[in-house]
């Protein structure tokens, strides 16, 4: 548990900050700087550096998730907190009116994405 406690601490002590940054520094949304922070800290780069004594904050674990099981839980539940808290702020007005055209950039992203990788396909054979 204690190891779960010691990644939720890096977690949000990274989020804030480079959240601040962000937003303080370059005028971005600050959930870019968290996710930059969380890229950053994940287990793929500087997460993964071992600290002496200690070991990697976030060990690459084996099977199908790269953390521990706790923490991919906790991540789970703070995503669905973090959606329910945006439907509450959505407005539904707002919402069906930018709806056409969010799904026009929808379908033509899987579109050109798709067409993308069936001409690469094509050509590299």
């Amino acid at each position: 548990m204690t190891e779960v406690a010691l990644q939720l601490a890096v977690i949000l002590i990274a989020a804030r900050l480079g959240g601040f940054i962000a937003h303080r520094y370059f005028r971005a949304p600050s959930v870019l700087g968290e996710l930059a922070a969380g890229m950053l800290f994940g287990p793929y780069a500087l997460g993964g550096l071992p600290i002496p004594g200690w070991g990697p904050v976030f060990p690459l674990k084996g099977g199908p998730l790269p953390v521990s099981t706790e923490l991919y839980g906790f991540a789970t539940l703070a995503s669905i907190v973090l959606l329910f808290i945006s439907g509450l702020e959505t407005d539904p007005k707002t919402f069906l009116r930018y709806s056409v055209s969010g799904l026009a950039v929808g379908v033509g992203g899987i579109v050109a994405a798709f067409a993308i990788g069936d001409v690469a396909a094509v050509l590299l054979g």
